[in-house]
């Protein structure tokens, strides 16, 4: 079982990906669908920000090296890796650094 600070960072990533996806499925009037894409963008920016903000508050600055790593086989037999780091700079600049 992966631990949640090991799902936390590819869920902040690609959460966004997730409601453009929902927002590109809504159908209907226009109307409806506007509101639909406003809330969709609102619920999904707001869960990410969470997130972000959880993982901001693990952080601990006064230990050194990367503290939030995600490096696994992203394809069994070839040499791929999925690989995600949340490091110092990201502290500072609240930013993902994915590789």
């Amino acid at each position: 079982i992966m631990a949640f600070n090991e799902i936390l960072l590819p869920i902040i990533t690609f959460l966004p990906l997730v409601g453009v996806v929902v927002i590109l499925w809504a159908r209907g009037k226009e109307e409806i669908v506007a509101r639909h894409v406003r809330w969709v963008a609102l619920w999904t920016s707001l869960a990410t920000l969470a997130l972000a903000i959880f993982l901001w508050i693990n952080f601990d600055p006064t230990k050194s090296g990367y503290q939030f790593v995600v490096n696994k086989d992203w394809l069994p037999g070839l040499p791929v890796r999925f690989f995600i780091v949340y490091h110092i700079i990201g502290f500072f600049g609240t930013r993902l650094y994915c590789c």
